[in-house]
């Protein structure tokens, strides 16, 4: 039975990360993401394989519709990325 794989991981920038590291900002959102590949069975049956992704973002003053198009964004360019490692 094939098994499936789990990554989740808190997407920062090099400049984040050296001010973490040297202790300047205190007060950094560390936004968790994530996702899995998992084989879709049905009884002893392999039908293909299911992707579910998980993130957390905050949206303060932004509109809905602005908060959907970071949101479509997001998981494009994760998508994207998925695909490329994959392949």
């Amino acid at each position: 039975m094939p098994t499936g794989s789990y990554v989740i991981f808190a997407p920062i920038t090099p400049d984040v990360f050296q001010s973490m590291l040297y202790g300047v900002d205190q007060d950094i959102p560390l936004m968790p993401f994530g996702f899995s590949i998992l084989p879709n069975v049905s009884g002893s049956i392999l039908d293909g394989t299911l992707l579910t992704m998980v993130f957390q973002i905050t949206v303060k003053n932004v509109s809905s519709k602005q908060a959907v198009e970071v949101v479509t964004q997001i998981v494009k360019e994760a998508l994207q990325k998925i695909i490329e490692a994959v392949n």
